[in-house]
């Protein structure tokens, strides 16, 4: 009995490498003189352009689509990365990173922890043999 194949998963967008790379390429300059706030919520809306301009009418996205497949983007320009590198062309700037914001109420909720006590001396000591390193 031959062995059912899973079909692959359909995307309803037209992403690729080379436009992530285009987005990133408008991203870096933008942001280095000053054009952008250099956060991941401008690049997903910086890609989301330059998508939107490239792709057909059926195949339109939005940021929030980029938020909720940010690990798609990050594996298709991890591939054209390794494409770009094979043709001595390596590209050294990575994506933008996804801002976790960490409020007072976390830190004060961590520090009602248990264990947060010994957690700190642990941590301290790990810092110190970080620093004894260099």
């Amino acid at each position: 009995m031959p062995k059912e194949r899973q079909k692959r998963t359909v995307y309803p967008d037209a992403l690729n490498g080379e436009l992530i790379l285009n987005a990133l390429v408008t991203f870096t300059t933008l942001a280095a003189n000053e054009g952008c706030a250099n956060t991941r919520e401008q690049f997903d809306a910086i890609l989301c352009a330059e998508h939107n301009d490239a792709a057909p009418d059926h195949k339109q996205i939005t940021a929030t689509y980029l938020e909720e497949n940010s690990l798609r983007v990050s594996q298709k320009f991890g591939a054209h990365k390794t494409k770009m590198k094979a043709l001595n062309t390596p590209i050294h700037l990575g994506l933008p990173r996804r801002a976790r914001g960490v409020s007072k109420a976390t830190v004060d909720r961590l520090k009602k922890h248990p264990n947060w006590e010994q957690f700190q001396k642990i941590n301290a000591a790990a810092g110190r043999a970080k620093k004894a390193k260099k």
